[in-house]
């Protein structure tokens, strides 16, 4: 998965799998930048991703170039037939396993992490916008940053790009071609230079990420680009006996937190790998099963302790206070046994273990998130006290931060604080004080920058339904 981390699964991961229930939030802090806009390259379509390697010279950033000519006779039947649908967006068509082999083909001669980004990317390029410049004379610019953040690590950063990438492609196709206005949400809490997309938008750029996904990964649960769109934080239940309906929502009144997110460095197995094993471990007898049945089933019981201390009485995105003492004890407890449950189905790592008892001798409780074997651990900063100003720790809290941060950084890991459930996708103008790639502007457009973190929205429940195609 490329390019950054943006959200977090805080319980019940690999149990979720089996029908018991989940919660992911947002790593609020922790965002993908988008940038795109039309340029004077007549006919290209140029990819800049700013923190990928190229896979042949090994230097950053990866820089891949198309032609739109090339790109119309091999993916020209992807491009969306009505290209302003009357809810005033494009309206998706998942992926068909001949869009899926087109895209495949198409970019048969790219390998690794670059493939992996570049195959979403070119999706949503080519089903998005390309009717829009065949013909124009115009090219196209798509450069993706994320700050240096850790690729590949369980987070949810295929998703994160995915968003990104259609929000941006959805609100520049609205500003040239004098369609439909791309409505934002007028009680967003974003800054100034920034605005978040009204929820019938929302909904759309979900359901184009997911499309995305379905390119990118095969058969994504939608957990992960819900997440990232939406904001704030959900509780989510798959549906064992209908795989494609997964159940999410919100949870309403999330505590205010703040954690350490300490990545391993440590190149984890894949997610498909590590399912696989447990699955075969709860196979071996009808003993193993029941066993562990039984770990799912405290799992679980650690996901409701942990929606317990929610305050069910508030809004989403409304201001929640910092945990009791007693609460905050409690949730630092469930940290630690999900993370032995996790151990004891076979998903843990010996460095994961390293940061745990780090920073346990600190007073702090870590787990793993994800699939595991290796990856990402999250650490719950017990004294979550926030400055209503800028959400960073304050007194000796902080200074406890810098004493344990600088001791895992010390061990060889790498650390990010974040704050949880934030807002998701945010639409940001302005001009950008770096050359353009690929030519000049050729219109008086603003550079559309898309800013995007993970999380969940949505007041009521919200069904997602998995959509792969014939």
């Amino acid at each position: 998965p490329p390019l950054c981390l943006l959200q977090i699964i805080l319980f019940g991961e690999h149990a979720v799998v089996y029908g018991y229930r989940a919660v992911a939030a947002a790593l609020s802090d922790l965002r993908v930048h988008v940038d795109v806009n039309l340029t004077g390259a007549r006919g290209e379509v140029h990819f800049c991703l700013e923190d990928l390697k190229c896979e042949v010279t090994g230097l950053q950033p990866l820089r891949r170039t198309f032609s739109v000519g090339d790109m119309v006779a091999h993916l020209g039947d992807l491009g969306a037939e009505d290209a302003m649908a009357t809810r005033g967006a494009i309206e998706m068509r998942a992926p068909s396993k001949a869009n899926i082999e087109a895209v495949e083909t198409y970019l048969e001669h790219v390998t690794g992490f670059a493939k992996q980004a570049l195959a979403p990317l070119v999706f949503l390029v080519a089903s998005i916008f390309l009717p829009a410049l065949t013909g124009s004379g115009h090219g196209i610019c798509i450069s993706v940053r994320s700050a240096g953040l850790p690729v590949g690590a369980g987070l949810g950063s295929s998703a994160a790009l995915s968003v990104a990438s259609a929000a941006a492609l959805l609100r520049l196709l609205c500003l040239t071609s004098g369609g439909a206005k791309a409505e934002v949400d007028a009680n967003s809490n974003a800054d100034a230079t920034a605005c978040r997309p009204s929820r019938c938008w929302l909904s759309c750029i979900n359901e184009w990420a997911y499309a995305a996904e379905v390119i990118s990964t095969g058969h994504p649960s939608g957990i992960d680009n819900t997440v990232s769109c939406y904001g704030a934080a959900v509780e989510c239940r798959k549906n064992v006996d209908n795989p494609s309906d997964t159940k999410i929502t919100l949870v309403a009144g999330f505590p205010a937190l703040r954690i350490l997110v300490t990545d391993t460095c440590v190149k984890k197995k894949s997610t498909a790998s590590l399912v696989a094993a447990v699955r075969k471990m709860r196979g071996e007898s009808p003993e193993m099963t029941r066993a562990v049945d039984d770990v799912f089933q405290a799992m679980e019981a650690c996901t409701d302790g942990f929606l317990g201390l929610a305050d069910r009485n508030t809004e989403a995105f409304s201001s929640s206070s910092p945990l009791s003492e007693p609460k905050a004890s409690r949730l630092q407890h469930l940290v630690r046994m999900n993370h032995g449950l996790l151990n004891a189905i076979g998903v843990g790592h010996p460095a994961l273990d390293a940061i745990c008892f780090i920073t346990r001798n600190h007073g702090f409780e870590t787990k793993l998130t994800g699939a595991g074997g290796g990856g990402c651990a999250f650490t719950v900063l017990k004294e979550a006290k926030l400055q209503a100003e800028d959400s960073k720790l304050s007194g000796d809290a902080a200074a406890d931060l810098r004493h344990l941060v600088g001791e895992l950084e010390g061990s060889g890991f790498k650390c990010y604080t974040s704050t949880l459930a934030g807002q998701g996708v945010l639409w940001r103008d302005g001009t950008d004080d770096r050359p353009a790639i690929g030519g000049g502007y050729v219109v008086r457009l603003p550079l559309i920058r898309l800013v995007c973190v993970a999380a969940v929205a949505g007041a009521t429940w919200l069904v997602f339904n998995r959509r792969t195609g014939s």
